[in-house]
């Protein structure tokens, strides 16, 4: 199921299907946000989980040892995935020169998963899975509002001061069969991917996802120091261990965090409530951002320059 208007394309995903169906059922994927599991994250695990026990576990373990050797996020692999073709998971879908240039060495890694992908889509009758949660899914793809995403891409464009003509083509994947309120955003030279969880998008864009596109792109060079003072802060917290594994990431998230919620001019009362929850998940440096960011149109300078001075001034300050 596709639906595409101009440079927006909204669809359902064998790839990203597969490799959620493989996290829940032998990666030991169970993180839940939500009160319960959405409908379809328990088909597919019931689903997965009935046809492995049939199966020798020689397959099994030989999937298990390579995720051992290749202690990623999930998120890694879904960006590997969408380097694939979705028909057949061991041809390339995009060059490398389309991968992000900071994440080639990331799907470098990951080489021998599209063998993984494959057996496990044979084995785990992944086509026989999509049949089950199709009609939830397709409602999931229909029940987004092509004028609000647009809206939403035009909000960011318009407080980044992004220029006509370098905007990338969005894929948006709602992704019913995730844990409630995650999502992932997934770059590449002339597109972006968002997947969409229960609960993040609002039949809206994600801005949140798509931020990252932009702010991830900065480098801050050794300023990175109040990063490294915040993170050692916080690194201890679940929500960051499993999350931000590093100061950069955690830099990342903070500033993506601070710039949605400028971008939006998020009503002051829901703010509070926004910033006390980022601060009791271990992001600290969001309010002290969103103190910064929100008079950034009244700037004349570029994004990434008059966020490199937020660092900066934040740096002279203890956190």
């Amino acid at each position: 199921m596709e639906r595409t208007v101009d440079r927006i394309t909204i669809k359902t995903d064998m790839r990203i299907l597969t490799v959620f169906a493989l996290f829940n059922s032998v990666y030991s994927y169970n993180e839940e946000l939500g009160e319960q599991m959405s409908h379809e994250r328990q088909t597919m695990r019931d689903h997965c989980k009935k046809l492995l026990q049939r199966k020798s576990k020689t397959m099994t373990e030989g999937w298990k040892r390579y995720h051992d050797e290749h202690q990623h996020h999930i998120w890694a692999y879904l960006y590997y995935s969408l380097t694939r073709n979705e028909h057949d998971f061991r041809c390339t879908e995009v060059g490398r020169d389309a991968i992000w240039p900071k994440l080639r060495e990331v799907v470098d890694g990951l080489r021998g998963f599209d063998q993984i992908m494959s057996e496990f889509y044979e084995l785990c009758r992944i086509a026989e899975l999509f049949e089950k949660i199709e009609p939830k899914w397709i409602q999931e793809v229909q029940g987004y509002d092509i004028d609000r995403v647009r809206s939403g891409i035009a909000k960011v464009h318009t407080f980044l001061r992004v220029e006509p003509g370098n905007e990338p083509m969005v894929n948006i994947v709602p992704t019913p069969f995730d844990s409630h309120f995650s999502a992932y955003g997934a770059p590449f030279k002339d597109r972006f991917y968002t997947l969409d969880g229960p609960g993040t998008a609002g039949s809206g864009m994600n801005t949140h996802e798509y931020l990252h596109l932009f702010v991830n792109t900065i480098e801050f060079g050794n300023l990175l120091r109040i990063a490294h003072s915040a993170y050692e802060k916080v690194k201890g917290l679940a929500s960051v261990k499993e999350n931000y594994s590093d100061p950069v990431s955690f830099l990342q998230e903070n500033l993506v965090r601070a710039t949605d919620y400028s971008v939006w001019r998020v009503d002051q009362a829901k703010l509070e409530g926004f910033l006390a929850d980022d601060e009791s998940n271990g992001l600290i440096l969001v309010r002290r951002f969103y103190e910064q960011l929100r008079v950034y149109p009244e700037t004349d300078t570029s994004f990434s320059d008059y966020v490199r001075r937020v660092v900066f001034g934040c740096e002279n300050n203890a956190v």
